[in-house]
């Protein structure tokens, strides 16, 4: 055996690629930081051979996102087997610049066997579209939904038929936007309460105080597996005491699965 990189074991590949990247310097967090690929680093050594660049690939293309895509429409077919994470955005954080989203982004989701975790970053509201084609995928156990509102029209036939963990944030990466001006609502739609979550284990809601008062119960009516929920709801500086619900009024007695509340 000739006694070079490429011909190495490819777990002893993947463990010094490990090494290598988790050994950089630390380079100080930035806000365009999250549009960076964490294996960016080992670029170079993939295009060394094809055998590097064939064991690399896992690694190279586990997280990816849709920043650098426009003029390609969608991500090149040989990566989508590896990807484990999709980061979708309608805008690049760097500069702000408007990122398009189209039908067959979305389209090319349904082709990637290992994806489980899906990353949602809208200015605008998030698409129906969109919606139908994340809640399709049978493997998908992880969605966050942040920045964006949950106030268009909700598809009546989402499945979610894997989805363990959902979380919805008000807060992008430059901060939290004014609630009175940019949200001018709540995250969630009325009808969220109908839609059936199967194997959801983790509800995670992080927004200002809610103007409308959805009842835990009625929240969490279609998520029969639930264990932990999580309403971060913010104070409100702009209403009166009179004005607020109570964060966490029960109503009627939860489901007794659940093990954790906050």
């Amino acid at each position: 055996m000739k006694p070079t990189l490429s011909y190495l074991p490819e777990d002893i590949i993947c463990l010094i690629a490990h090494i290598f990247v988790s050994s950089e310097p630390a380079r100080g967090w930035k806000v365009w930081g999250e549009e960076q690929n964490a294996y960016r680093s080992l670029f170079p050594l993939s295009e060394a051979c094809k055998r590097l660049r064939e064991n690399l690939k896992p690694l190279l293309f586990r997280a990816i996102h849709n920043w650098n895509i426009d003029e390609k429409t969608v991500w090149p077919r040989a990566i989508w087997p590896h990807a484990v994470e999709v980061n979708l955005r309608d805008h690049a954080v760097r500069n702000l610049r408007v990122l398009k989203l189209t039908d067959d982004v979305y389209a090319a989701l349904s082709h990637m066997p290992l994806l489980t975790t899906v990353i949602l970053r809208y200015n605008a509201s998030v698409p129906s579209d969109a919606l139908r084609c994340v809640g399709a995928l049978s493997g998908l156990t992880s969605l966050e939904i942040h920045q964006a509102r949950l106030d268009g029209p909700v598809p009546s036939s989402l499945d979610f038929p894997s989805l363990q963990r959902l979380l919805v944030s008000v807060s992008g990466f430059r901060g939290i936007p004014d609630c009175v001006s940019s949200m001018s609502g709540d995250l969630l739609p009325d009808d969220f309460g109908d839609i059936r979550w199967p194997r959801l284990r983790t509800l995670t809601i992080s927004e200002h105080t809610p103007a409308t008062y959805l009842p835990v119960p009625a929240l969490i009516a279609q998520m029969p597996q639930l264990q932990k929920l999580q309403l971060l709801y913010a104070v409100d500086m702009a209403r009166t005491p009179d004005e607020l619900h109570p964060p966490f009024i029960y109503g009627d007695p939860v489901d007794k699965t659940l093990t954790s509340t906050l």
